[in-house]
C-alpha cells in the first residue's frame, strides 16, 4: 500500500486545479465521486471551495489536505468498497482528521483503482487547523496498519524499514505523477529514455542528440544541466539516473552551459508551439 499526500489550497486557483485533477476523465478510465462528509453541497468543486472559505477565518495558509491511497493492480482488484473505506479511516485517524470535512474520489487508471481523499484542514467545530507535521511518517504508519488489516503485501518504507536495511529510493515523486497527469508526459517512459540515451552516449554532444530523439531537451538550469520534456516539465539528470551530479558534469564536460537554451526559453517555445497547434 502506497500513500502520498500534502497540504494544498493556498489560493482559489490551486483549489480549481485540484478539482480539475480529481475530475479529469481524460487520463482515467473511470472517475467516481464517492461522497462527502460535513459538507453543504453535492458538488466536489463547491465543497472544496467551501473548505477554502472556512480556512480564510483562520491563520492557516493552506486550506485542504489531499492524499492518495493505492495498491498494486493485482491487490487493488481484490479490495471491496468496505476495504477502501477502512483504508481511508485508518489514514484519517493517523492524520487526526476524524472530525474534518472530507471528500472521497475513486479513479481507475490503466485498470487499477485508487482512492483520492481531500480533507479540510480546519476543524468546523473548533475552527482550528490540524497539525500536518511529520505527515510522511504518518502515511507510512497508516500504510503498514492497512496492509496488516487487509492482508496486503508489505511495502518497505523510509521511516518504517528495519534498522539495518538500506533507505529505499523512489524513481519519481507524487509531484512527478501529478505533472505527468497534467501534461500527458509519461514519467516512467521519460526515465527509460534518459537511461537509454545516457548508456549509449560517450559524451555530452551525443547525449544531447539522443535525448532530442525522445523529444527531450537539454537546457541550462540555475544549478547546471537540466532536462525538459515535451510538456515543459523539468527533470534532474542525476536524480532520474540515480547518479552523482559530479558524474553528470564529468560526462557532459564537452558541452558549454552558456551555449544551451535556458529553461525559460525552452518552456516558452513549447508553450508557443502548443498555442499554434491549438489555433490550427
Amino acid at each position: 500500500m502506497i500513500i502520498n499526500g500534502s497540504t494544498r489550497g493556498s489560493s482559489w486557483a490551486d483549489i480549481e486545479e485540484l478539482c480539475a485533477h480529481l475530475l479529469n476523465a481524460s487520463t482515467n478510465e473511470k472517475v467516481e465521486v464517492y461522497g462527502f462528509r460535513h459538507c453543504l453541497n453535492e458538488s466536489l468543486t463547491e465543497n472544496l471551495k467551501e473548505m477554502r472559505l472556512l480556512s480564510l477565518g483562520s491563520r492557516s495558509r493552506k486550506s485542504v489536505y489531499h492524499a492518495s491511497i493505492s495498491a498494486p493492480k493485482n491487490e487493488a482488484e481484490t479490495l471491496s468498497e468496505s476495504d477502501w473505506l477502512t483504508a481511508v479511516k485508518v489514514l484519517e485517524k493517523e492524520l487526526g482528521f476524524q472530525h474534518h470535512q472530507r471528500a472521497i474520489v475513486f479513479h481507475t487508471k490503466q485498470g487499477r483503482k485508487h482512492a483520492h481523499i481531500v480533507w479540510g484542514l480546519i476543524n468546523p467545530a473548533t475552527l482550528k487547523a490540524a497539525p500536518t507535521s511529520w505527515n510522511y511518517v504518518k502515511h507510512e504508519k497508516a500504510a503498514r496498519k492497512i496492509e496488516k488489516m487487509l492482508n496486503l503485501s508489505k511495502v518497505e518504507g523510509v521511516f518504517t524499514r528495519k534498522k539495518d536495511s538500506p533507505r529505499p529510493r523512489s524513481a519519481y515523486t507524487y509531484q512527478d505523477v501529478q505533472a505527468s497527469d497534467r501534461t500527458g508526459q509519461d514519467v516512467k517512459q521519460i526515465i527509460a529514455s534518459i537511461s537509454e540515451a545516457w548508456k549509449s552516449s560517450k559524451g555530452g554532444k551525443t547525449f544531447k542528440v539522443k535525448l532530442a530523439d525522445h523529444n527531450l531537451t537539454l537546457a541550462r538550469g540555475k544549478r547546471g544541466f537540466i532536462l525538459i520534456d515535451g510538456g515543459g516539465n523539468c527533470h534532474s539528470i542525476a536524480r532520474r539516473l540515480k547518479v552523482k551530479k559530479c558524474d553528470v558534469d564529468q560526462k557532459l564536460k564537452d558541452l558549454s552551459l552558456l551555449n544551451l537554451p535556458s529553461v525559460e526559453d525552452v518552456q516558452g517555445n513549447l508553450e508557443r508551439y502548443k498555442d499554434i497547434n491549438t489555433k490550427m
